[in-house]
């Protein structure tokens, strides 16, 4: 008879895929080795996540409860609970392909877990910052391509967060690093502004004419707001 897979073992692994695959909770987690990257939100990110996480649920059905602990058989439940949530959340769900503000979120945690935290040098949390930024189109182009026909608050919420994310990155990012010194504080506000002509469009993922379409319940035009915003 093949022995099971230690279930510690298990969870070392799968614990690892997640703080590499999500590199902002990661963070938040007090883990810093992926501190430089950005999520990959693309589509195809998403459904290589979602085939990823059956593989662990499969591992995670052939762990036998003979020999686990108390403890451990409750840990095999709640695993196995959180990983099929994460597997509905993106198959079923799918927020990353109606609220746009799921990506603006993620920019702004991301960035603010190493503006913030002083859990390494300034100088080096600013290089993990100056790399995130120069990753910041990627993201913006995923959620052009993947949020479709969101609901009209989405929108509004949308466009909020995201230039709040933007008023973040311009503003608050170089005050946060001026002990670095006078070039990166340079530096931090001269990248943003392509990013931010990308953040303003990709909030629906649509052209804005579609966007002044939109009449969400409850009669506001959400879509003046957006538009006004996307070429402001």
């Amino acid at each position: 008879m093949i022995a099971s897979e230690p279930l510690p073992h298990f969870i070392d692994d799968l614990l690892g895929y997640l703080h590499e695959t999500h590199p902002t909770h990661a963070t938040l987690d007090g883990v810093h080795t992926h501190d430089d990257l950005l999520e990959d939100l693309s589509r195809q990110g998403m459904e290589a996540e979602a085939r990823a996480l059956a593989g662990y649920l499969r591992r995670l059905d052939e762990i036998t409860h003979e020999g686990l602990t108390s403890t451990e058989r409750l840990e095999h439940r709640m695993m196995t609970s959180h990983v099929k949530a994460r597997m509905f959340e993106i198959e079923e769900i799918r927020t990353w392909e109606k609220n746009p503000q799921y990506y603006s979120d993620i920019i702004a945690s991301s960035l603010a877990g190493q503006a913030l935290f002083s859990h390494a040098p300034a100088p080096e949390r600013a290089r993990r910052v100056l790399s995130k930024l120069r990753q910041t189109p990627r993201l913006i182009q995923a959620a052009r391509d993947n949020v479709k026909d969101p609901p009209g608050i989405f929108i509004k919420v949308g466009i909020e967060t995201f230039n709040g994310a933007l008023r973040f990155i311009e503003h608050d990012m170089p005050r946060a690093f001026r002990e670095v010194g006078r070039r990166l504080s340079g530096t931090l506000p001269s990248f943003p502004p392509g990013a931010a002509g990308g953040c303003r469009p990709a909030v629906l993922g649509a052209n804005p004419q579609a966007c002044a379409r939109r009449r969400p319940a409850g009669g506001a035009e959400y879509g003046d707001v957006r538009v006004g915003h996307a070429h402001g």
